[in-house]
């Protein structure tokens, strides 16, 4: 579900070490509805396994190094001591350390891992597991106990992108309902001098009873993730997961958010909807909040849900493809894709989402409702874009993403008779600015309020990039024709050499949102014209009148210009004017960022002035 991109050893390790506790896994999963779209691709056979481990003496690890405090996953079960000066996280079971200097591809790192289990692994499995996992080469493997719990242990090299390094996996059984995973590595210099740490911490682990009781089913609508970062723009966000656990569809979900100190003291409160207004059983979503508030003592984030209520929503599915993740020059993050409507029943698209994670599949950033189409007939798709705020340490570490649509089936819409012109421009303004200019006609007998949206693609169909634009006329009337310019657009105009990539695109109208309106528009009068061109743009200004003998409680002015050899729009905007009263006029100014070296002589410009009627 969404593109291939380059994988860091730390993620592979990553994937190792889920790959080693997922089998016959049961219960609730640590984190579902962050789940990465697509699993990094498998090698095509598997490493030979041996029909048994080789014989090894079993005998826990000698703690040889000096430890800090211990860090205990409540949920994971578990406990451990760790290294002086490594950054410490954890969260739903996970837990991580890594080196000041860690590079974030080799290390030096540990990452600790406790999953549900539906049975105790035997010798066999633990060892064929951990060698399964490895994904390197393997150095060696040694049977051991970890706080008299049996494991295996597997010593692997690797090499990627010029970095190598040199790690281990342990695997421990702890009970017939967990499983226990520790993954540390470091650069092949630096090993000799992080072994002792890394034997160091899996000697300090001990389980607790939680890792010993079957975990309870859950049955309620739960937070399953949150994150809290400052942004490119200043902002403090928190941004979380939540899906509804129950078996019953859930509406009006209510976050409560909470920014706390060093000391888990609540600094700062609030109240947050999520970015879908209904979630299905075993849906998930996306809530985001963010403040310019100062709060230079924020140390954590916690969020829980407080309220629901109980809805009759009528799910349908979308299929998203032709996806991938951009991170622009801002360090803002951008996913974009299609969405399809692949079943036999029209689909309303009410809400869009994604998030996105970091190496260590944690959450990392999360985005709501830019750009998509709000309505797929049966076969039919659209592009969309969501934009999410990049952390101000930057999106580095950021490798994976998810997309959510809350869909809905519908009942069949009008299919209007709109149209578009023979051809379309495309065009960068000197500001460095896409353009995708053209004209819409109303061939149909109603006035229509219309919204087009519009996708950039590459070769093989992936969207670089989406927008959508409202016909600045509010009604279109039956036989008009307006022009219009897409210009809103996300990645390709701040993510450097993206817009290379540009090699067809799209341009449709929205039935969720262009509608039979009872708004009437007049014809105002143009006089005194005129317009001044440089090399960057193109001033037009005049006179508007309204001789329609009606009062119109706004007008608007629409110039274009047309190419005289083609008929081709190449460039158009407008204004918006206050209301003007019969027999009044005032004064507009429309100015057009046109492309770079245009041909001033071979184009001419027209002018379309409106008035919408009390």
């Amino acid at each position: 579900m969404h593109a291939k991109h380059k994988i860091s050893l730390l993620f592979v390790i990553l994937i190792l070490a889920l790959s080693a506790v997922a089998c016959g896994s049961s219960g609730k999963q640590a984190a579902p509805a962050a789940a990465p779209t697509q699993s990094p691709a498998q090698p095509t056979q598997p490493p030979a396994q041996p029909t048994q481990p080789p014989a090894k003496p079993t005998q826990p690890l000698a703690q040889s190094a000096a430890l800090g405090d211990e860090v205990v996953s409540k949920e994971g079960g578990y406990a451990f001591k760790v290294i002086p000066g490594y950054a410490v996280d954890e969260m739903m079971g996970l837990a991580s350390m890594s080196a000041p200097d860690a590079d974030p591809d080799t290390g030096p790192a540990i990452l600790l891992i406790s999953e549900p289990a539906d049975h105790a692994l035997s010798a066999d499995e633990l060892y064929a597991k951990a060698v399964e996992g490895a994904k390197g080469t393997s150095a060696g493997q040694t049977d051991i106990t970890v706080d008299g719990h049996p494991g295996v242990m597997v010593t692997i090299t690797r090499s990627e992108g010029g970095k190598s390094a040199t790690g281990q996996v342990a695997v421990v059984s702890v009970s017939d309902s967990r499983v226990f995973t520790l993954v540390g590595y470091a650069p092949d210099d630096q090993w000799d001098a992080f072994s002792p740490l890394l034997a160091a911490v899996l000697d300090s682990v001990h389980f607790t009873d939680a890792a010993m009781t079957p975990p309870e089913p859950v049955n309620d609508v739960t937070v399953e993730a949150v994150n809290g970062y400052q942004d490119t723009g200043g902002y403090l966000n928190v941004v979380g997961l939540v899906l509804n656990y129950t078996d019953s569809p859930v509406e009006n979900i209510r976050i409560d958010i909470n920014v706390l100190d060093s000391s888990g003291t609540v600094i700062y409160e609030d109240t947050v909807g999520t970015d879908f207004y209904a979630l299905a059983p075993g849906e998930a979503t996306t809530f985001q909040w963010w403040t310019l508030e100062d709060l230079p003592d924020a140390a954590s984030f916690a969020a829980s849900v407080v309220d629901y209520d109980s809805s009759s929503v009528e799910r349908a599915a979308v299929d998203v493809t032709n996806s991938r993740m951009t991170v622009d020059d801002n360090g803002d993050v951008y996913v974009t894709g299609e969405l399809v409507n692949n079943g036999d029943q029209p689909v309303k698209i009410d809400n869009l989402a994604a998030a996105a994670f970091d190496s260590f599949n944690d959450l990392a950033l999360a985005g709501a409702n830019d750009v998509f189409v709000g309505y797929l007939d049966p076969g039919e798709s659209g592009p969309f874009r969501v934009t999410m705020s990049g952390p101000a340490e930057g999106a580095d570490d950021i490798t994976d993403y998810q997309v959510f649509a809350e869909a809905s089936v519908a009942d069949p819409t009008t299919v209007w008779n709109i149209t578009f012109g023979d051809e379309e421009h495309i065009y960068t303004d000197a500001w460095g600015y896409y353009h995708l200019v053209g004209e819409v006609s109303n061939n149909d007998t109603a006035n229509l309020n219309v919204r087009l949206v519009a996708g950039f693609y590459d070769v093989n169909g992936v969207v670089l990039d989406a927008d959508y634009v409202d016909l600045p006329l509010h009604a279109l009337a039956p036989g008009e024709t307006a022009p219009y310019d897409v210009d809103g657009w996300g990645p390709v105009n701040s993510a450097a050499g993206l817009s290379d990539q540009i090699d067809t695109y799209t341009i449709q109208w929205d039935p969720a949102w262009t509608w039979d309106t009872a708004a009437q528009t007049v014809d105002l009068s143009v006089t005194d014209e005129d317009n001044s061109v440089d090399e960057d743009s193109a001033t037009f200004t005049g006179t508007i009148t309204n001789d329609s003998g009606q009062d119109v409680d706004s007008g608007v002015v629409i110039v274009g210009l047309r190419d005289t050899a083609s008929g081709t729009v190449v460039a158009a905007d407008y204004t918006y004017l206050e209301g003007i009263p019969a027999g009044g006029s005032a004064a507009y100014e429309v100015s057009l960022d046109i492309e770079p070296g245009l041909d001033t002589n071979a184009v001419e410009y027209f002018v379309i002035a409106k008035g919408d009627l009390p």
